[in-house]
C-alpha cells in the first residue's frame, strides 16, 4: 500500500504507521510530537479507524508544518484546523475538548499563537 507523507505539498513515502517523513515530522516540535503519538492507536492505519483526537491532534500538526514552511499563513491554520474538528464532530465527548487542549495546550505556531 502506498503511502505518503502528511505534510502539505510533501510526497514521499513512508511506511502506512508513520504519519510523517522524517524531515517533517522532525519540523514538528517535540511536545507535538508526543502528542501525536498519545492519540495513535495502534492498527489505526491497517483498520482505517483513527480516533477524532486523532484527526484532531494530525491537522494542527499538518497545519504547523504547512505555517512553519509558509505554505499556511495563520487564517488557513485556522480554517483546517476548523474543518477537522467539524468533519469528527459527532464523534467528539466531552472529555476530548479536555484532552486535546491538554496536548495542544501552548503549543505554537513559528511566530504565533493558535488560540
Amino acid at each position: 500500500m502506498s503511502h505518503t507523507c502528511h505534510a502539505e505539498g510533501c510526497s514521499v513515502e513512508v511506511p502506512p504507521k508513520l504519519f510523517m517523513c522524517k524531515r517533517h515530522w522532525f519540523k514538528l516540535p517535540k511536545k507535538l510530537r508526543d502528542a501525536v503519538w498519545a492519540v495513535y492507536v495502534p492498527g489505526q492505519e491497517i483498520r482505517k479507524d483513527p480516533t477524532a483526537r486523532y484527526l484532531i491532534v494530525q491537522a494542527y500538526a499538518v497545519a504547523w508544518v504547512a505555517h512553519a514552511e509558509q505554505r499556511f499563513d495563520r487564517a488557513q491554520v485556522e480554517a483546517h484546523i476548523e474543518h477537522a474538528i467539524n468533519f469528527v464532530a459527532d464523534e467528539l465527548v466531552d472529555e476530548d475538548a479536555d484532552i486535546i487542549e491538554e496536548l495542544l495546550g501552548g503549543l505554537r505556531l513559528p511566530g504565533r499563537l493558535v488560540s
